[in-house]
């Protein structure tokens, strides 16, 4: 597993786990967070959206309904 700090502007493209941690990251241009004490920093940056796969489970929208004709 990788876990980096992304720099300013970076895309990462990888397997986003349903609890929100990448599993895995492919191409990723980062910044390793050596000064902390921690084992391996979390991510932050943009991730491309066509490697989030969102499940169906989740929060229901609250339906908007639209008083039409009165």
């Amino acid at each position: 597993m990788i876990k980096v700090r992304l720099t300013r502007g970076c895309t990462v493209s990888g397997i986003l786990h349903p609890r929100g941690t990448i599993i895995e990251v492919e191409n990723y241009i980062a910044e390793r967070m050596e000064k902390r004490g921690v084992g391996e920093p979390l991510v932050s940056g943009l991730i491309l959206p066509s490697s989030i796969r969102k499940s169906k489970k989740g929060k229901p929208k609250k339906q908007q309904r639209d008083h039409e004709g009165d």
